[in-house]
């Protein structure tokens, strides 16, 4: 039995869809004594396979592995599955594994469910999700001065505005606008630091954006090769419903796509509909795991800087950074 859980350590692998956190998480299971926990919500549905990418592995098969795997088909019919009740369920698998002199590596680009280990879901942090990763981007009109906005939030609520100094974003510039035209301090809404037990390790993947791009545009067309229209062709009427809800990539536009006759259908138009959405995808969990970052980074202080880094597989090895957790753990 290994030590490392006498440190409570777990590790975070998470990135934007297609960067490659399949790969790393079996180089991390090579080289580690490590259980994996799903951090993708796509992921934790037993009938979502093909278009989530869920890994071949699951709890109740691992087949092609010893390495151990959390959270995956973890419910069988279309059920919701809270932020709150994802950290919950995190607090137990990870001490689980902990039991078993082993290390967690919770891997996913859901951020949202991530931040949910550091900060207790709602109120601000769910606004600016909001704006940051919703389908619906956040421009601002071209008759609003984000500098004028920022200068008024600057008198009313200095807390904030130091926090929007940098981006002056203007889909918060407008929230906290509307907060204080409500009598309300849009700082009194910040986020509440309450991690979940133990020392973690944050390791986020990026791509130079054409390669990312490329990638992604070429997993649509792998997906497709997989079966991934019957495997929504063959969902009951239950999850169709459950999946315009959610807007998991690509199953919307599928379904509209199976919804038309033969001759209104268009197959090469659908490919590059998913392909576009799924760019604008990985472009918002970029913008998001910024906030998430400079989130980090003010609460943890000195200590984010050995515990939180990026890694851009365009430009080095996954190898490199995986040495330097170990450096880390074994200090």
């Amino acid at each position: 039995m290994n030590t490392y859980n006498n440190k409570k350590t777990f590790i975070i692998l998470s990135g934007p869809t297609a960067v490659g956190k399949t790969a790393a998480t079996e180089r991390f299971s090579q080289k580690l004594p490590v259980e994996v926990v799903n951090a993708d919500v796509g992921q934790f549905y037993a009938p979502l396979s093909i278009g989530t990418a869920k890994p071949g592995l699951s709890a109740q098969s691992s087949t092609q592995s010893s390495v151990l795997h959390h959270g995956f088909d973890l419910f069988t019919e279309p059920v919701d599955f809270s932020a709150l009740a994802y950290r919950a369920y995190i607090e137990k698998t990870i001490h689980e594994v902990w039991s078993r002199g082993n290390i967690p590596l919770i891997t996913g680009g859901s951020l949202f469910y991530l931040w949910s280990l550091f900060f207790v879901p709602g109120g601000a942090v769910d606004e600016d999700f909001e704006g940051a990763c919703s389908e619906k981007e956040s421009h601002s009109s071209l008759d609003f001065d984000r500098e004028a906005a920022w200068q008024l939030l600057l008198e009313k609520d200095p807390l904030r505005a130091r926090d929007l100094e940098k981006t002056k974003d203007p889909y918060r510039l407008r929230r906290a606008l509307d907060l204080l035209a409500e009598g309300k301090m849009p700082s009194a809404r910040a986020p509440l630091y309450t991690p979940i037990e133990g020392s973690p390790y944050f390791i986020f993947l990026t791509r130079e954006r054409s390669e990312l791009y490329e990638r992604i545009n070429q997993r649509v067309f792998e997906m497709m090769a997989q079966g991934w229209l019957r495997e929504v062709e063959g969902l009951p009427l239950a999850w169709r419903t459950f999946l315009e809800k959610k807007k998991l990539l690509g199953y919307g536009e599928i379904l509209r796509y199976l919804s038309c006759d033969e001759e209104g259908r268009d197959y090469d138009l659908l490919l590059e509909c998913i392909q576009q959405k799924t760019r604008q995808y990985a472009k918002r969990q970029l913008t998001f795991w910024r906030k998430f970052a400079r989130s980090l980074e003010r609460e943890m202080g000195a200590l984010a800087k050995t515990s939180i880094c990026e890694a851009n597989l365009t430009l080095s090895t996954l190898d490199l950074y995986i040495e330097q957790v170990m450096g880390n753990l074994n200090r």
